[in-house]
């Protein structure tokens, strides 16, 4: 259903990338956090099974700790997870930029163009780090990721 919507710059795209605080997240998480109520639309796990199932990757490129992430990510999609310890980047001892921890995940996939990724993040610094090595990015807007609002909007600007 997802694919027929998208034209010939979508196929392009191999991997969706999400920033995880502010973004997947109505507010910074932190441990012991209210993990159901925080995430930013419902129906992102419902988005993300999707995606998998049209052949698309998945990834969370984040400054936060990955133990933290992995904690929220196994709460809001507890069955058939497609996350795991090589598309989950985060902050474990080394801070880089959001294009290194990009990177990391498509090495994972063996995917060698930047313009195969869209990258959502809701610090427009990233944003435009990102963009200069031409990753597909969005800004995300205040409380988070929306399906409706940022979903459909990329589905638009790639036609």
């Amino acid at each position: 259903m997802i694919r027929k919507q998208w034209n010939n710059k979508m196929e392009n795209i191999k991997l969706i990338v999400w920033d995880f605080d502010e973004t997947l997240t109505k507010e910074h998480s932190k441990k012991n956090d209210d993990i159901l109520g925080n995430l930013s639309d419902k129906n992102w796990p419902l988005l993300v099974r999707q995606l998998v199932k049209n052949n698309y990757y998945v990834g969370i490129a984040s400054f936060n700790k990955s133990s933290i992430i992995k904690e929220y990510i196994n709460k809001w999609i507890p069955d058939n997870n497609p996350f795991d310890d090589f598309n989950i980047q985060g902050n474990d001892g080394y801070i880089g930029s959001k294009t290194q921890l990009i990177s990391k995940i498509m090495e994972h996939f063996n995917i060698d163009r930047y313009d195969q990724v869209i990258f959502f993040d809701d610090n427009f610094k990233n944003i435009l780090e990102t963009r200069s090595y031409g990753i597909n990015s969005f800004l995300v807007e205040k409380p988070g990721f929306s399906i409706h609002r940022d979903w459909n909007c990329i589905i638009n600007i790639l036609k």
